[in-house]
């Protein structure tokens, strides 16, 4: 099979494939009137006051549409299709973990380092690892 320079960039640029080892411990917070709900309760099987052992897979790529101009809703404002996907493997519990998501990062005019970012992802990740999806956007600049 071969892939030319144009078959890759359909599957998108940038293409960034690590792995990690991780460790560490698990501290519990003393915050007795805390009630952890949500977004903020940990869902991991990992216990606290213990070891962390985990590998990690990161996968991402992103996509650059310099010139659209003509894409329907976006007017000329260029914008780059960031895409991750995150998977963890708690060795000492033997569980799975993920996160995948794409973000919309739009390129602000005139500003070379500033941008608005539109974000989906589904699952948390870590330290947490919670199930769901979140949505949220985001302003960076670099003055």
């Amino acid at each position: 099979m071969n892939l030319s320079k144009n078959a890759f960039i359909k599957l998108g640029r940038n293409l960034r494939i690590a792995a990690f080892l991780q460790g560490g411990y698990k501290f519990k917070v003393n915050n007795e009137s805390s009630t952890a709900t949500g977004g903020a309760k940990d869902e991991s099987m990992e216990q606290t006051d213990d070891v962390l052992g985990r590998i990690k897979l990161d996968v991402a790529f992103d996509h650059d549409f310099k010139n659209a101009k003509g894409f329907p809703g976006f007017g000329a404002l260029p914008f780059k299709l960031i895409s991750h996907a995150k998977l963890w493997y708690d060795i000492p519990n033997t569980e799975f973990y993920h996160s995948i998501g794409p973000t919309l990062r739009f390129n602000l005019p005139d500003k070379k380092d500033t941008h608005f970012d539109l974000t989906w992802q589904k699952g948390a990740g870590a330290p947490t690892f919670n199930e769901g999806t979140q949505f949220g956007g985001r302003l960076t600049g670099k003055y």
